[in-house]
């Protein structure tokens, strides 16, 4: 038996040396090494009853890749995603938001988003259920609260500690855990 080599081209020369017909040829899609390991776009979604949050990757207009967060009201799993409360973190914020979810910070509260400055996020540890919290506000409508498992806790840290470090191009997740670290020692 001959050797079939296992790549496409490698294997189109193999078929033209071999006078059959060679393999078409396919344009490969480009990889974008900021989604998930298939490629495909991603976003962490935790759900409870009554509401729901989604975590996904954004970009500020000065094209600082940041973190979104959008929070909706629902019933039965039903989620009116029209009329959510949305919080996109500034580059600053966004280190507060990520030290929680990497247990760092037990709990951040930020305040004054939006254009009009009426929306506000608080994420939190709770020693007594060992679960995390998110809410979101805005004046005007309900808050937004979901309770959220360790599991996606951390998922939520590494998510954002990911793009955060999409904004660097040599600094190391260990090097921003450790300084995060550092400034909760101080008193941040």
């Amino acid at each position: 038996m001959d050797y079939v080599p296992a790549y496409n081209d490698d294997y189109a020369n193999y078929c033209e040396q071999q006078d059959t017909q060679s393999l078409p040829q396919f344009d490969q899609a480009p990889i974008n090494q900021k989604t998930a390991p298939r490629g495909d776009y991603y976003s962490i979604k935790v759900f409870s009853k009554r509401s729901a949050i989604e975590v996904k990757k954004d970009q500020t207009k000065k094209h600082f890749n940041t973190i979104r967060i959008e929070g909706a009201l629902g019933e039965n799993r039903q989620y009116d995603w029209r009329n959510k409360i949305t919080i996109q973190l500034t580059k600053n914020d966004i280190l507060s938001f990520m030290a929680v979810f990497l247990m760092i910070k037990p709990n951040v509260e930020l305040k004054n988003y939006g254009e009009n400055n009426d929306k506000m996020l608080t994420a939190k540890y709770q020693n007594e259920t060992k679960n995390f919290f998110i809410s979101l506000s805005q004046s005007g409508k309900k808050m937004v609260g979901v309770p959220i498992g360790m599991v996606d806790a951390i998922q939520i840290g590494q998510y954002c500690l990911e793009q955060y470090l999409n904004n660097f191009d040599n600094i190391q997740s260990d090097t921003v855990v450790n300084h995060l670290q550092r400034a909760v020692n101080i008193g941040w």
